[in-house]
């Protein structure tokens, strides 16, 4: 039985949900064509009976010689009846007649009235929720879909990390490479040092056998010509000696003659080697100042060398940092799917939920088109009936509650894993200058001019 309600909050409840001008009179004083069109509007609106419905009675479709226009009021009143009193039966434990339509009663019109405005009212509060419902789905919906574009923009980034890890990794190779070239071309030159030692001795102690050659030259000389004065003195009157001691004199002389030469030959050769030994010592000098500098390089190197560990430390947290990105962002994408499972799963119960709604929905439609042979229904069926409105009433009532606790919480899980994404982003970044910095100051230790290369090895070239 339905709940019998005041005249003011009947024609409250049915003016709004049915959107139809509804006054006191109607239900204190009912007129047939008021009610009809009350019920009308109510199986229209709330029901969803398409009008086409009321305008021809389904067992008499077929019937050839019957004029419409003739009995388009009887049938009219034959399927108005045959859907409320449907609907009552099932919905209000209520007998409608045929006289409740022709001639209505104001208690029994009343009784009909609040049955229908109980209805209605029950109505409005579920599609509210329900588009309420909707309205929260779609938002939620576009949050995920947002942060899904989030993600897949963090991804972008990550790419784009790894992508300058790259570059850094093969500048760092550059970088060994030419460690090793500097350290190859120190090494010669180191070689070549040991090399220009050993030439610069070899010439020394050529100088000092050329300068005993000389002191000896100048007293086989000196010997010679003290010999030419004895022999002066002691000359022969004999002709026959004194042609012998010229022709031996002219010999002696020849052969000093050829001493003297051989004495100036070596004199020269002396002078240039003496000449060819201070370009080399100035070539030495040069050497060694060179020689410096490489010292110099080399430990510039080792300090580089132990910065360039020291970066390398920092690239490995940073890959580590990376990697904890990456498992963090796995981590997100694993709670998005589960988020949107919950997601899935609460909108498939929505789903069901209405389908549920709809499958009754049709089912009244089905109980009214069954109507025409079926006008009774057993009281135990129309309270089980009631009952299962209240049931769904209720479940979808806690459905509601649980979903929006699930949204509120995967919307604050979202929010927290991107917080924490940021926060982790900009560490990295921080890192990745401060490595940039480090790799700057290896590049410019490292870098050596191309002029004074060629001008070492053009020195090297000479010494050689």
């Amino acid at each position: 039985m339905a709940k019998l309600l005041d005249v003011r909050t009947i024609v409250h409840h049915l003016s709004v949900g049915l959107r139809y001008s509804i006054t006191d009179a109607d239900v204190n004083q009912p007129r047939p064509e008021r009610i009809q069109s009350i019920y009308h509007e109510f199986a229209i609106k709330i029901l969803g009976v398409p009008e086409s419905s009321f305008t021809m009675l389904p067992t008499l479709d077929g019937i050839q010689d019957r004029d419409p226009d003739l009995h388009r009021k009887s049938d009219f009143l034959i399927l108005l009846y045959t859907i409320m009193s449907s609907f009552f039966e099932d919905f209000g434990s209520l007998k409608l007649s045929m006289c409740d339509l022709v001639n209505p009663n104001p208690k029994n019109a009343r009784n009909f009235l609040a049955c229908l405005a109980d209805f209605v009212h029950f109505y409005k509060f579920a599609d509210d929720i329900f588009t309420r419902t909707q309205e929260q789905f779609a938002e939620h919906r576009k949050n995920i879909e947002v942060s899904e574009s989030l993600m897949k923009r963090k991804e972008r980034d990550l790419d784009n990390v790894k992508g300058e890890l790259e570059v850094t990794n093969r500048r760092k190779a550059e970088l060994d490479s030419e460690i090793e070239r500097l350290a190859a071309k120190f090494n010669r030159l180191y070689a070549e040092e040991s090399t220009l030692r050993e030439e610069i001795m070899a010439c020394i102690a050529q100088g000092e056998k050329i300068d005993g050659r000389k002191k000896e030259i100048e007293v086989e000389t000196e010997s010679t010509r003290q010999q030419i004065e004895l022999l002066s003195e002691d000359l022969m009157p004999s002709a026959r000696e004194v042609r012998d001691d010229i022709e031996q004199l002219r010999k002696q002389k020849m052969e000093y003659s050829e001493m003297s030469n051989n004495s100036r030959n070596v004199n020269a050769r002396l002078i240039g080697q003496m000449t060819e030994c201070g370009q080399l010592n100035i070539n030495f000098e040069k050497y060694e100042v060179n020689l410096q500098k490489l010292h110099k390089l080399a430990e510039e190197l080792k300090e580089k060398e132990k910065e360039y560990s020291y970066g390398k430390t920092e690239s490995s947290d940073r890959e580590q940092a990376i990697n904890e990105l990456h498992d963090k962002i796995e981590d997100v994408k694993t709670e998005m799917e589960n988020g949107k499972e919950k997601h899935e799963l609460a909108w498939t119960e929505q789903k069901e939920f209405l389908s549920q709604m709809e499958a009754k929905k049709q089912q009244v439609r089905a109980d009214i088109s069954r109507a025409n042979k079926e006008n009774t229904k057993v009281s135990a069926e129309t309270r089980l009936k009631i009952k299962e409105v209240s049931d769904l009433k209720s479940e979808r009532s806690k459905m509601q509650r649980d979903f929006e606790r699930q949204i509120k919480e995967m919307t604050e899980q979202v929010e927290t894993v991107i917080l924490k994404h940021n926060k982790t982003m900009s560490k990295i970044t921080k890192s990745m200058r401060k490595y940039a910095t480090n790799l700057n100051e290896i590049e410019n230790a490292v870098r050596y001019d191309p002029g004074q290369d060629k001008h070492d090895t053009h020195d090297s070239n000479s010494i050689a």
